[in-house]
């Protein structure tokens, strides 16, 4: 799969009844970005680049819960 161009993957998860969709390619900047949301096509999306990827996720979950997610991910282990 490739999004904009570039070899992406594609993992999903599941919370509740919705679905998540991470997708995950090599970024364009070694820079880190911090968590963009927006809302394409009634979708919510949060975007953010760390350590030379670039994530996306994507689903149809409000806002606040995708924040969520994004930050759990983006959160060292334990």
């Amino acid at each position: 799969m490739s999004v904009a161009g570039r070899p992406a993957a594609a993992i999903v998860y599941r919370l509740r009844a919705h679905e998540i969709n991470l997708f995950v390619t090599r970024s364009a900047s070694a820079e880190s970005r911090p968590v963009t949301l927006s809302k394409p096509r009634g979708f919510a999306m949060a975007a953010w680049v760390e350590d030379g990827l670039a994530f996306a996720a994507v689903s149809d979950v409000d806002l606040q819960e995708l924040t969520r997610f994004a930050e759990l991910l983006r959160s060292p282990a334990p």
